[in-house]
């Protein structure tokens, strides 16, 4: 874990060039009931109602929010899965095309890229991705190549036992400025979680 850690920390700081370090003094502790998270103190903490799964989050700024989603069927934050600019079929890569109007509608063509191995899919992708350690769980961490663009976020793919299934725990914001980001990357290292939710 403490190696995890080290790796995260100097994540980063190369991220952010300078090195941002929080001061603690100007950070909360924010209870979700089935974890912790430490955060600024101007962000705040907003209550949603899920219909199978525990969501909220945390308001940034006017018009950022960090998401969160723990549940069976949280989004694994995989870029492949919901990508409009390139797809990904039988092993291989292919871009999306300028498109042609055809009949008043817009016509996309793929063009073929490459085979997609995960050197080629870097090239593509808006986003990075890393595997770190929170809190004793494996986990995802999603950093988008520039900031302002993209996502950062972090997956855990089972936090508690769910029945037949497992709980799943995913936390995300998009097109956050290069502070906002390094805010947000501190404030995943304090994750703590330590209830799992009661089914019905």
């Amino acid at each position: 874990m403490i190696k995890s850690l080290s790796r995260f920390s100097l994540f980063v700081l190369l991220l952010t060039g300078c090195g941002y370090k929080s001061d603690h003094n100007d950070t909360k502790l924010i209870d979700f009931g089935y974890f912790t998270i430490n955060v600024p103190k101007e962000w705040e903490q907003i209550k949603l109602r899920g219909e199978d799964s525990y969501v909220g989050e945390i308001k940034i700024d006017s018009d950022k929010v960090v998401y969160f989603d723990l549940g069976w069927y949280s989004n694994s934050l995989n870029e492949d899965d919901d990508q409009e600019d390139y797809m990904i079929e039988k092993g291989n890569i292919y871009l999306r095309d300028t498109p042609k109007v055809v009949k008043g509608k817009q016509v996309y063509n793929y063009k073929y890229l490459d085979t997609a191995t995960e050197t080629n899919l870097q090239k593509v992708r808006q986003n990075k991705v890393d595997r770190i350690n929170i809190d004793g769980y494996k986990t995802k961490l999603v950093l988008s190549k520039q900031t302002s663009n993209g996502v950062t976020g972090v997956y855990i793919d089972s936090l508690w036992k769910a029945g037949d299934s497992k709980d799943r725990f995913m936390m995300s914001a998009y097109r956050l400025t290069e502070v906002q980001r390094a805010e947000l990357l501190e404030a995943f290292k304090s994750l703590k979680f330590y209830q799992a939710p009661k089914r019905k």
